[in-house]
């Protein structure tokens, strides 16, 4: 996927983005929507593919983000460690009972 847009590729990346956030599930901003339908546009295809993306409600928070000090990055990764956790089962019980 790098080399696509330096090979100017931009109707494979577009087709890649949009396959991916389908089969992903993933959840795409409006501006974002917007940026693949002006990329399809550009290219000639047809963007009827983006009505099976998800709009996200609000913005997302990064995907990645960077703490200054590895102390902040040890606690950062603590909390989202104890948010998950409340997220799963008591001990000694599966998800699917």
């Amino acid at each position: 996927m790098p080399t696509w847009l330096a090979e100017h590729r931009l109707a494979e990346l577009a087709h890649a983005v949009v396959h991916a956030g389908i089969a992903w599930r993933l959840q795409f901003t409006a501006p974002a929507l917007d940026l693949l339908d002006e990329l399809y546009e550009l290219v000639g295809a047809d963007a009827t593919a983006l009505s099976l993306l998800t709009t996200a409600q609000g913005s997302l928070p990064p995907l990645v983000d960077f703490a200054p000090t590895r102390a902040d990055a040890v606690r950062a990764v603590g909390e989202v460690a104890a948010e998950i956790r409340t997220m799963l089962p008591p001990a000694g019980r599966s998800l699917g009972r």
